[in-house]
């Protein structure tokens, strides 16, 4: 049985076909403990891969669970990457 790695987001997708919501930046490794050139990193390729076609929504796929300075840099850098790779201001 196949079960989505990190890093696998084509075959994630392709797998996973039949509609379901997909988004992906991991919340406890990347948002809680790492940089924002990381997280900026995950943001583009999860919005390269996944976000053609439809039924894309970007979220920390896990949740973010602690408020720390790293964190909370991290989110305003997961919106800032998400909102530059849409167009948006």
């Amino acid at each position: 049985m196949w079960t989505p790695t990190r890093g696998d987001l084509a075959r994630t997708k392709a797998e996973l076909a039949i509609g379901l919501p997909l988004g992906r930046v991991n919340g406890h490794l990347t948002v809680e403990q790492g940089t924002p050139a990381e997280v900026e990193a995950e943001v583009a390729e999860a919005m390269r891969v996944l976000a053609p076609g439809g039924g894309f929504i970007l979220s920390p796929v896990d949740n973010v669970r602690e408020d720390t300075p790293t964190a909370r840099t991290n989110v305003s850098a997961l919106i800032a990457a998400w909102r530059g790779a849409a167009g948006g201001s």
